[in-house]
């Protein structure tokens, strides 16, 4: 499955295939909070095929506050500074959705949540991160102005 969100027509940004790599599927996102859903590949796994390793992972939760960021107002461009992972569940190939939301935006910094979650809303990992803001939200830049 493609998605047709229209951020995904920055491909500077979210390249398509870093994205499909990953097993992308389809993102929803809008007014700073974003779902991702993801089919990992058994290629991802360890353990005898059945855990996808924890790179992949975090990977997935960062695509998730990567869209979450580029849909809150004014759309700004964020740097990750910090981010912190918990392992919670095991994550098999089973399709997982990453769940994100902008928790602060400032004019320097921001804070960035997610969650994935398997289809029955069990919660297999979760992450913080804090973000530089490399250009402000355009309301920003426009009471500037």
């Amino acid at each position: 499955m493609r998605s047709s969100h229209p951020l995904l027509q920055d491909t500077e940004h979210f390249p398509s295939a870093l994205l499909y790599s990953l097993g992308f599927e389809e993102v929803s996102a809008q007014d700073g909070r974003a779902e991702v859903r993801f089919r990992p590949r058994a290629a991802f796994t360890h353990s005898g095929g059945g855990t996808v390793q924890g790179g992949y992972v975090t990977a997935f939760l960062d695509n998730a506050m990567a869209f979450a960021a580029a849909s809150a107002h004014g759309q700004p461009r964020l740097a990750t500074l910090e981010m912190k992972v918990s392992f919670m569940g095991r994550v098999g190939i089973d399709r997982v959705i990453a769940v994100a939301w902008v928790r602060k935006l400032g004019r320097s910094v921001a804070f960035m949540e997610a969650e994935l979650r398997d289809e029955r809303g069990g919660v297999l990992a979760c992450a913080s991160s804090t973000c530089k803001v490399l250009s402000e939200p355009a309301s920003s830049r426009d009471a500037a102005g």
